[in-house]
């Protein structure tokens, strides 16, 4: 759904938008019936869009996510002065347009809220004062184009109003007086685009308008004196417009034609087979229909994303497979526009976000208050990716491995016994490539187990107690071919488990009392023994070992009930019934039933049950409905509930819930939406979110985050991932 100013003024439910800062400004008009993308569909971010130092977003569940600089509230929340990751702001929003530092939301009910600086009244609320807070304004709103200074707004109706700053007579309204609240212009107008001293319409036939400032014949007659306070007509048949910073106006037309004011009175022809353009105060990006995109102009910060620094002179093409482009531009610590006449480049922080048609996101370009969304403020010259495709993730005592859409194993993290696959034993800060064709992978205290995809079973790491089972107990460095025919692997502290495509269980490791295998004997097996059959799926961690049967019985060995004899040799013994899915932490065990109930047992001296209480239980209670997903770290609980969003609980002192504290929770606790696997490390854990971009948290040391530091985060942070 296009509007023809797809400026700041975007409808955001379009997941068409790049993000660029250094000030996007582009018009498209709404079709009469709004046609809204299927969520299942579409990629987890619905809509970017970026102005100044500021990136916003909104999913699919229409809920607001921001990062960047917050010095006048423009965020819509009273946060730190800026943020680099992305937080949730507020829901049901429809769209949003953002002036130089303002913001503007329209809900699904119609209804316009607003915040950030408000100095000339132009929020329309009657008022002068900034909103540190989004606040609602007014109803029956249908679009909204916010600039620094002045506000033009579409009723439902099909009415302009405009509030604000006047003094060019860029409110249309035939004076230069400003307006402290909305007022009527004209009916008939489908959209809207508030510049800086000047404003653009389109009407509901297709015609472009202009008023207020005519520098240099911006509106395409120089005959036109500077200021019109007056709408005037500038040209018909349009079907987009983007305006650079007051000094040219590209227009496209319905034929996709794209056309510019010359800035002398003229209107000429640039390029066909044109989707779309976004116009800065100089340099511009061009959208054409191959979705291809072309840059030309400055490009001090690296913005234009071609690997360089340097300026740009006619069109380059810059990337294949691209969706749409949104630019914003500087502004001082007190919100203060740098004007036209005291430009300086080296001042402008300019960065470029852009969605690929594989729904993969990119960015580039200037991130000094973390505007990029990526946890760093690193700035970039050429796009970079912050979110790949993950569809696989595991975790060990000290560090993190995932699997890529292509079947390649990434591991970052300790390396110290050779768990990684990497000869050299270093811990590695980022995710490097270890081997391919991987389709499972499972990660023990300091060894790991793969099975490729034909099903052969590989290891790696430490072998002390003969937990690679490949019938020794040296280490190894390079991974090593174990079995054949294994069709699930789970890898405890120093033993694995494998269930075989008959269905049978395997074991090898440490069998401290028969805890680790079941197998009736306290004898460490340098090779997979067989266990038992008709086992469907499995889980271990330290001393306890857990099995779900092919009848949904959950049958157990482990050493966490009080009073019982150690030195008791274990076997494997029926815990429960109709389970779906388990996952074992230290001392404590979660289950998911065959009707989606969450229920627990073991240890909650940190309250990782998450049922408001510290009381440990040795029987199983019901903690609560509706769960699909669990897993379980040292001490602390993971969860994603039917409406995949997540919810943490239990031991947080290194931050391994990810909301935002050190401060552990014996309530489970919501941290995000649209997550669809979890993982939880001994005091780290991992996320995929819906689009395959993979998240981190907690503890980080040697790197395992694989965010490209060994910082402790308390947030979740996006991952490096080649």
């Amino acid at each position: 759904m296009k509007k023809p100013f797809l400026h700041l003024a975007v409808l955001l439910i379009v997941i068409t938008t790049i993000a660029v800062s250094c000030k996007r400004k582009e018009l498209n008009p709404e079709p009469e019936v709004p046609i809204i993308p299927s969520t299942e569909e579409s990629f987890d971010v619905k809509s970017i869009l970026a102005s100044a130092d500021n990136s916003f977003f909104i999913k699919p569940d229409n809920t607001l996510w921001v990062a960047g600089y917050n010095y006048n509230g423009q965020l819509g929340n009273l946060i730190s002065n800026y943020n680099d990751h992305f937080i949730k702001i507020t829901e049901d929003v429809r769209s949003l347009n953002i002036g130089d530092v303002q913001s503007m939301i329209i809900k699904s009910d119609n209804s316009l809220w607003a915040a950030g600086r408000n100095f000339y009244g132009n929020f329309g609320n009657g008022s002068t004062n900034s909103l540190y807070n989004f606040e609602k304004i007014t109803e029956d709103v249908k679009d909204v184009s916010a600039n620094g200074a002045h506000t033009l707004l579409i009723k439902t109706d099909n009415s302009l109003w405009a509030a604000g700053l006047n003094y060019s007579g860029q409110l249309g309204d035939g004076t230069t007086v400003n307006k402290q609240n909305f007022a009527k212009i004209m009916d008939g107008v489908k959209a809207v685009e508030a510049e800086d001293y000047f404003s653009l319409i389109i009407k509901t036939d297709n015609s472009l308008w202009g008023a207020g400032i005519n520098y240099d014949g911006i509106f395409g007659d120089v005959t036109l004196p500077n200021n019109k306070s007056s709408f005037v007509k500038i040209t018909d048949d349009v079907k987009s417009v983007a305006a650079g910073f007051n000094k040219h106006i590209f227009i496209l037309k319905s034929d996709n034609t794209l056309w510019i004011t010359d800035g002398k009175g003229g209107i000429n022809l640039v390029t066909d087979n044109v989707n779309s353009v976004v116009a800065s105060y100089d340099y511009y990006f061009i959208l054409k229909t191959d979705n291809t995109l072309l840059a030309t102009g400055a490009n001090s910060f690296g913005q234009l994303g071609n690997g360089t620094n340097a300026a740009i002179a006619g069109f380059e093409k810059i990337a294949d497979g691209i969706k749409a482009v949104s630019t914003g531009y500087y502004i001082n610590q007190f919100g203060i526009v740098i004007g036209r006449n005291q430009y300086k480049p080296a001042s402008w922080d300019c960065f470029t976000l852009i969605i690929k048609t594989d729904n993969t996101l990119w960015g580039t370009g200037s991130n000094k208050n973390g505007q990029l969304g990526d946890g760093t403020k690193t700035n970039r010259s050429s796009f970079g990716k912050i979110a790949d495709d993950v569809k696989a993730i595991g975790t060990g005592a000290y560090s993190s491995l995932i699997i890529k859409t292509d079947n390649s194993l990434f591991g970052t993290g300790g390396n110290n016994y050779g768990q990684l696959g990497l000869p050299d034993g270093n811990p590695n800060l980022y995710f490097t490539n270890i081997q391919d064709h991987v389709k499972a992978v499972a990660s023990g205290s300091h060894h790991t187990l793969l099975i490729k995809t034909d099903n052969s079973l590989w290891g790696v790491g430490d072998n002390t107690w003969g937990q690679l089972g490949d019938g020794t107990n040296t280490a190894k460095s390079d991974f090593v071919r174990i079995l054949d025919d294994v069709k699930m692997v789970v890898a405890g502290g120093d033993n694995s488990l494998i269930i075989k495509n008959d269905n049978s269980l395997w074991g090898a490791g440490q069998n401290y009392y028969g805890y680790l295998i079941g197998d009736g004997s306290s004898n460490n097996d340098f090779r997979f023994v067989k266990l038992l059959d008709n086992v469907k799926t499995e889980a271990n961690w330290g001393n306890d070992s857990f099995i779900i049967k092919t009848d949904n019985s959950l049958w157990a060995v482990w050493d966490d009930t009080p009073g019982q004899t150690t030195s008791t040799i274990q076997s494997y013994v029926p815990v429960t019934e109709n389970v779906r899915r388990i996952a074992p932490g230290s001392g404590h065990l979660l289950i998911i039933k065959t009707d989606s109930t969450l229920w627990a047992r073991g240890y909650n001296n940190e309250g990782q049950f998450g049922n408001g209480t510290y009381t440990s239980e040795f029987s199983c209670i019901k903690i609560m409905n509706n769960v699909k997903a669990i897993a379980a770290g040292s001490s602390h609980s993971l969860i994603i509930k039917t409406d995949n969003s997540l919810w943490a609980s239990g031991y947080n002192l290194a931050g391994q819930l990810g909301d935002g504290t050190k401060v552990s929770k014996s309530s489970y606790v919501k941290i995000m939406e649209d997550v669809k696997e979890i993982s939880a490390g001994y005091n780290h854990s991992l996320i995929i979110k819906k689009d395959g971009s993979l998240w981190s948290t907690g503890l980080n040391s040697e790197g395992k985050l694989g965010d490209g530091t060994n910082i402790d985060r308390s947030g979740f942070v996006k991952c490096n991932v080649p």
